[in-house]
Order: C-alpha cells, then sequence, then structure tokens
C-alpha cells in the first residue's frame, strides 16, 4: 500500500492543511489516513427493537473530521436545505418538532429513510464535492484571464467571493491559478483534493453513521438531489396546505387533510427517484391529531388549553417514559455522585430547557421543568454545593 503524501501528492495535503488551519498537523493527516480502514463497529439497541450499527473512527481519524466539519464543510451551510433540521447550527429535534405544533394540522405523516447513511456512496460525495469545489477554480482562473486581457478594470479581493479560498493559508494556490491561468494544474490538484477529503469522510464506500461529517454529508446529499423541494411541490399542486421537516433520516410531513395513499405513493417515488434512498415501509406512520398526539424526533405534540377552555397553539413534550427515566438518573447522581453521570444530567437538563423553559437552553431558571424532575434536580443541586 502506498504511504498517505505518496497516494496523494503534497499538494492535496497543503491544501488540505491551507483550508483547515493549524490545527490540521501534517502528522494528524498522516495518522488520519492510516486509520481510514480501522472503524470500530459499535452496536446500540433501538428503541423499536433490534440493533444500529454504528461504525465510530479512531481518535485521530475523528479529530480531523471534526475539523474538517468546522473549518470546511461549514463553508456550504448555504447548501443544506430550510427543510432540514438534524445537525443544522440553530435547529435540533425541538424546532423539528415546533414546525409541527400549529394546531390546524389535522395528520402528521412519518416516513423514515432505510439505511440512509450507507446508502450514499464515496461517489455521490465525490461529484458533490466536484460540483461545488471545481467551478470555484474555473471561475477565479476566468476572472484574473479577464484582468490580463483588460489591465485597467481592477478585480479587488477576487478571492472573498470563493468559499475555498478564504485565507492567506492558500495563497501559494491562487498564486498556482494566476501563474498558469490556461493550465490544469490548479484543477489537477483540486480533483485529487477532493479524492482527499472523500478518503477522509468515509469508510467501505459508504459514509459511516458514527463519523462526525456523516450528518452534514447526508443533509447535503438529500439537499442536492433536490428531495425537499421536489415533495414540497408536489403536495403544492396536490393543493395541500402542509409543513415539512426532515431529521437526518426521518421526514415528517403534517397537513391539514388526511392524504391518500396515491399520494402518499407519489411522495415515496419521489424520495427512491433518486436512486440512492428507500422508504422503510414498515416505519412509515400516520397520526392522527384528532385521536392521538403525534411523536416526532422524539417529541409530543400535545393539544393545550387556555384556562377558559380555548384552544392555544400546541405544546412540545418529552414523553413521560423518557421524563421517569431521566428522574431515575437524577436520583442516582445523587446517591452516587461520578463525573460521567454529572455530565449527562447536564446534557438532559439542557435538553429539558430547551423544551420547557421559555428562551431555550441558555436560560438559569428551572421553574418550568415539569415537577417530575424539578424536584428531584433542586436536591441534585443542593448535594453538590456540599
Amino acid at each position: 500500500m502506498k504511504e498517505p503524501e505518496v497516494q496523494f501528492g503534497i499538494g492535496p495535503q497543503k491544501l488540505l492543511q491551507g483550508m483547515l488551519g493549524q490545527g490540521a498537523k501534517t502528522a494528524l493527516i498522516i495518522d488520519a489516513l492510516k486509520q481510514c480502514g480501522h472503524y470500530r463497529l459499535k452496536r446500540i439497541r433501538k428503541k423499536s427493537g433490534g440493533l444500529r450499527e454504528l461504525h465510530v473512527p479512531p481518535a485521530e481519524l475523528k479529530q480531523l473530521q471534526k475539523i474538517i466539519l468546522k473549518r470546511f464543510l461549514c463553508r456550504f451551510q448555504g447548501k443544506i436545505s430550510f427543510f432540514c433540521h438534524g445537525f443544522v447550527p440553530g435547529r435540533s429535534i425541538i424546532t423539528n418538532a415546533k414546525q409541527h405544533q400549529a394546531n390546524k394540522w389535522k395528520q402528521v405523516i412519518r416516513l423514515d429513510l432505510k439505511d440512509a447513511f450507507p446508502s450514499v456512496k464515496a461517489e455521490t460525495i465525490r461529484a458533490i464535492l466536484r460540483k461545488l469545489i471545481l467551478p470555484e477554480v474555473s471561475d477565479y482562473a476566468d476572472q484574473y484571464r479577464a484582468r490580463k486581457k483588460y489591465p485597467k478594470r481592477w478585480y479587488k479581493n477576487i478571492y472573498h467571493k470563493h468559499p475555498i479560498f478564504p485565507t492567506r493559508r492558500v495563497r501559494w494556490f491562487r498564486r498556482l491559478i494566476v501563474n498558469n491561468p490556461y493550465s490544469n494544474l490548479a484543477l489537477d490538484i483540486a480533483e485529487r483534493f477532493i479524492d482527499l477529503l472523500v478518503s477522509l469522510m468515509t469508510y467501505q464506500g459508504a459514509i459511516p453513521q458514527g463519523a462526525p461529517t456523516s450528518p452534514f454529508l447526508l443533509n447535503l446529499v438529500i439537499s442536492d438531489l433536490g428531495i425537499p423541494a421536489d415533495i414540497f411541490r408536489e403536495l403544492n399542486d396536490q393543493g395541500y396546505e402542509h409543513e415539512l421537516t426532515i431529521y437526518a433520516d426521518d421526514l415528517v410531513i403534517s397537513t391539514q387533510k388526511e392524504l391518500p395513499g396515491e399520494t402518499v405513493s407519489r411522495i415515496t417515488a419521489i424520495i427512491e427517484a433518486s436512486g440512492i434512498f428507500k422508504v422503510n415501509q414498515k416505519k412509515t406512520v400516520r397520526f392522527n391529531r384528532r385521536q392521538i398526539a403525534p411523536l416526532i424526533t422524539g417529541l409530543r405534540v400535545i393539544k393545550s388549553y387556555d384556562q377558559t377552555g380555548h384552544r392555544q397553539r400546541d405544546k412540545i413534550t418529552v414523553p413521560k417514559q423518557k421524563i421517569l427515566a431521566i428522574r431515575s438518573l437524577i436520583h442516582k447522581a445523587t446517591q452516587e455522585p461520578s463525573e460521567d453521570r454529572d455530565k449527562r444530567v447536564a446534557g438532559y437538563i439542557a435538553f429539558l430547557k430547551g423544551v420547557y423553559v421559555p428562551g431555550g437552553y441558555g436560560q438559569t431558571s428551572t421553574r418550568h421543568l415539569p415537577p417530575a424532575i424539578w424536584k428531584p434536580y433542586e436536591k441534585y443541586l443542593e448535594v453538590k454545593k456540599f
């Protein structure tokens, strides 16, 4: 097997380091490339039964993937569909559920993408990255050719328009394009840079469920295929007033009137026409909101009434079973403190504040939390003081 630096060349590695900043040292990139085939299989039990397989990357590879997500992929945040709520800054399972809390909706349909992460192959990721990156290189060269042809024009700060040329660390790459505007050298480095990224973000020819970059890539693929926009257009053409959200592999549609099976079949056909995703028919769920509170990404949307009995905007709540599990954890953390339990308690309290407390996660008040949580949590805080 060739060494990573021989396989991809110094140019792509240098470009990757320039994109990611000081955190991406040469040694880290080389170690990460050597670990690309050494993911750890982890199985966790699903609520619906069975096991979910996660492929967890080794330490150095995971560290580099986090840097890629934070420093590079985030530049393409604008390419993510407005309908996607999973793993998007400022959005969460809470914002996903809140989109469906208007009490005008009479029916909720939940669709599941079968094996969504392993369905996205490395070639699909490569094709999307080529679509995003290569035109930037060509456009940059075109503008400098125009500058040479029309020297009186001033193309100041051209690179600011291009997300792949953001810092001084890639100045050498810009100069390479400027000094060789009619050469394919820069495009060749960009192609190998894309191959390098794909190698770092895929496993066994697909995006692994368990890698930090995979949720963003899943959103990117769903958005690039135009699946949310096509579903939205189909329902509009059918005359349905509706709300659509996507969280990872869950699609949720709320409508004012019941969707016939034929329309649901059309939506399924739109998803499967991509040739990448399949709908898991066994997990398709319909909720009649007059009879049952729908469960959306683990949260209940329940009816709400004021003191006079008039219907208000529906509320988002955490299911009772989950509340009891969190209460049990707080009790254990009070009786037998440990660092791990303290972290889990803090995480759950932040989550509950996002659901129940006005203002969300950042609020210090706990008075709006469910009584089953608030009282044991107050006791937990008292114990923590001593």
